[in-house]
């Protein structure tokens, strides 16, 4: 799951601000770039740039490159490039 914060800054996981207060302690999800409490779910989906299928030999050299796995068979593997 991705995020964005108000100051549009994009992560995976959330950082974790801790408080005490005497014998209380507070701890609340942050941004890990400004500190902002105020974040939400991005839901914009990566555009797809490069759709291949390949011999399972030559797999491992296009995750290299930033491709990712959508289905595998049994000669060939078809790869999806996403920005």
């Amino acid at each position: 799951m991705k995020y964005i914060c108000e100051q549009n800054h994009e992560f995976e996981h959330t950082a974790k601000l801790i408080t005490v207060a005497g014998n209380v302690t507070l701890e609340q999800a942050i941004c890990p770039y400004c500190q902002s409490i105020i974040y939400h779910e991005n839901k914009q989906e990566s555009k797809i740039t490069s759709v291949i299928s390949v011999d399972l030999s030559e797999v491992d050299t296009k995750l290299k490159e930033g491709y990712v796995v959508e289905a595998l068979y049994a000669k060939t593997a078809t790869l999806v490039k996403k920005e």
